[in-house]
């Protein structure tokens, strides 16, 4: 069947293509969750596409006031009012000859306008006027067989989405999408749902949507969406290296093509500096994209500037494409689209996400992260793109870091550790290896050093062993106490 895309970002995702035209949709939610934006949305789009629609009320706000309220969305469009989209208040045919006059008023405006699609705003105030479930079940069953015969599609307008309200009008719909709004900590979370679709597959569960300047924007769950490519690397021995030799002798030759690469630690031991150096030093046919939560671009470069790391250049000629992304509330679906296309644009094969707590953060519901992760990665690794992730962490004794998600090492194919130690009046890096996919696990401690001539790595762990002999007090107390009693490693 022919499918009326909505236009709305996400929504036609979640559709799997849109509407089908002839059908009737029920979109029910309660006072603020985005009904009336929808509908006009809809209409917008489908004027812009060469259709025509007609958006008719039924006791709801004026006419006037609505297209005002609309003017600050960026889908608006005055000229189409009244040309290819029709404003057409009902109510007062309704209570003048009931649901038969309001059927007869819709037949008639859409046959004038030869409009293809319709949105009735206000089901509710039918349903009060109806005597009965039934009458109002024969009222959309000849709805339904008016937009068939002109070859319509309708949007009907509900005000709640509580499960057993509007029950006979739901039996007879083509489908039902649920708008609600839920309360997460101090947080308002909005959430789509598409209950019913006849005749079609959609994505089923809740999705997170947004009302910005754009009207509703709808973000599919990433882990329902079984579009990422789940692809093997086309070369998983290639290397890339992370442009620190000592590391990446460590790592057999740096992380392989497709890799999912984890780097934990505590705040300054240099985790960004690593991620930096990935991306600045990369072969000139390679491009990388930076994901970051918490330092702009500016400063990135700047620190990169202070260890001889050529970030500016990179990002100059578009060998880098940097993301900053610090709203606090935004959304991780959101994230991982704006990054995909990112890296698709850049063609990229490098990435770091410089922050992996913070992107954590916006998954709203925490117990999504291990599947959430597990279909990012899977999609990354078919896109040859090698991945580097910067998580804080307390200490290397931890299995797992301090955040709401088990298993994450699991997820990753190398774990790089990381760890502050004071020897005297002196702060030390320490760095090994606690993961290295197939590779041999060289998993001994090694000092790290930051200056101006780079990020380096010492070729043995002889530095790194006399400093902890050496341990005054640490980041990780402990650690420390445990080492006391075992003496260092070595």
């Amino acid at each position: 069947m022919e499918r009326v895309t909505t236009g709305v970002p996400g929504l036609d995702t979640i559709l799997r293509g849109g509407l089908l035209r002839g059908g009737i949709y029920m979109v029910m939610g309660r006072p603020g969750s985005g009904k009336t934006t929808l509908g006009n949305q809809v209409c917008f789009h489908h004027t812009r596409a060469g259709g025509r629609a007609v958006y008719a009320t039924l006791l709801t706000e004026s006419h006037g006031r609505m297209l005002a309220l609309l003017e600050t969305f960026s889908f608006f469009d005055r000229g189409v009012v009244g040309a290819s989209l029709h404003y057409v208040s009902a109510y007062g045919e309704l209570e003048r000859a009931g649901l038969g006059g309001l059927l007869e008023v819709l037949r008639t405006t859409l046959r004038k306008t030869n409009a293809s699609l319709l949105v009735l705003d206000g089901v509710p105030t039918a349903g009060a006027v109806a005597p009965s479930d039934l009458e109002l079940k024969k009222f959309i069953h000849e709805l339904q067989v008016v937009v068939e015969l002109v070859g319509a599609t309708c949007l009907l307008l509900t005000g709640t989405n509580h499960p057993d309200a509007h029950y006979a009008e739901r039996t007879m719909v083509d489908g039902l999408i649920l708008l609600s709004t839920r309360a997460v900590d101090l947080r308002a979370v909005r959430e789509l749902e598409v209950v019913k679709h006849r005749g079609s597959e959609q994505l089923t569960g809740r999705h997170l949507y947004r009302i910005n300047h754009d009207g509703v924007v709808v973000h599919p769950r990433t882990e329902a969406l079984g579009l990422l490519p789940r692809r093997e690397p086309t070369d998983p021995a290639r290397r890339q290296p992370l442009g620190i030799p000592g590391l990446d002798a460590m790592l057999g030759g740096g992380p392989r093509a497709g890799s999912v690469t984890l780097v934990k630690g505590p705040a300054g031991v240099g985790k960004t500096l690593i991620g930096l150096s990935f991306l600045a030093t990369a072969r000139d046919d390679e491009r990388g994209v930076l994901l970051g939560f918490h330092e702009c671009p500016a400063r990135l470069v700047q620190k990169a500037a202070g260890v001889g790391l050529p970030l500016e250049a990179a990002l100059e000629d578009g060998r880098v494409t940097a993301l900053w992304r610090p709203e606090a509330e935004e959304l991780a679906d959101a994230h991982v689209e704006v990054l995909l296309d990112a890296i698709r644009r850049a063609g990229a094969r490098r990435l770091v996400i410089d922050g992996l707590g913070s992107f954590m953060s916006t998954l709203v519901y925490p117990a999504r992260a291990a599947q959430f992760f597990s279909t990012l990665f899977h999609a990354l690794r078919g896109m040859d793109v090698a991945t580097l992730l910067t998580m804080e962490a307390r200490d290397l004794a931890s299995d797992e870091p301090p955040l709401p998600v088990s298993g994450v090492s699991a997820l990753v194919d190398n774990i790089i550790h990381m760890r502050l130690v004071e020897v005297g009046p002196e702060a030390h890096r320490l760095v090994c290896v606690a993961k290295n996919g197939q590779d041999p696990l060289d998993g001994a401690l090694r000092e790290l050093t930051v200056s101006a001539r780079g990020v380096q790595v010492d070729v043995t762990p002889a530095r790194a062993h006399a400093l902890l002999r050496g341990v005054l007090r640490s980041s990780a107390p402990d650690v420390v106490s445990n080492l006391g009693e075992a003496g260092p490693p070595g």
